[in-house]
């Protein structure tokens, strides 16, 4: 979705941390954005919604611990 992720953006909310809903291809990625308290430690959840396909989601940055993986699960 980089550079242009913000048009695919489809809701905002901020309970206990800031989620962030994504929707593109029928496939919906909700990110939610924790801090732990007293570390310097920031994680970045990703949870698929729905999706009417398999796909594989990656994640890639210069800076970041990267974790991915992908499921044969179709999410309605």
């Amino acid at each position: 979705m980089y550079p242009t992720g913000y048009n695919y953006l489809q809701s905002f909310a901020k309970d206990l941390f800031p989620q962030f809903t994504y929707s593109a291809g029928g496939i919906r990625v909700q990110k939610t954005i924790a801090d732990i308290n007293g570390e310097n430690t920031t994680l970045i959840l990703y949870e698929v919604l729905e999706s009417p396909v398999r796909f594989m989601l990656e994640l890639q940055h210069k800076n970041l611990i990267i974790l991915y993986g992908e499921s044969d699960e179709v999410i309605d």
